[in-house]
C-alpha cells in the first residue's frame, strides 16, 4: 500500500516536519486498519520516501 501526504505553507518547516516523520515510522512494524474495512488489519514495514514538489 501507498499512502501519500502533503503539506501546503511555508517551506521552512518542511525539513524538520518531513524529518520527524522519517524519524518516528521508517523501518517500523505498523498496523493498519482501514475505515472502510475495520475487521482487517495489514501488517508491514513502514518505508519513508521524502519528495518535495514546487
Amino acid at each position: 500500500m501507498e499512502f501519500c501526504f502533503e503539506r501546503e505553507g511555508n517551506y521552512t518547516q518542511w525539513d524538520i516536519i518531513t524529518m520527524k516523520i522519517k524519524n518516528d515510522l521508517h523501518g517500523q512494524l505498523c498496523s493498519i486498519i482501514p475505515d472502510i474495512r475495520p475487521d482487517w488489519v495489514y501488517y508491514g514495514m513502514i518505508e519513508v520516501e521524502l519528495k518535495k514538489r514546487y
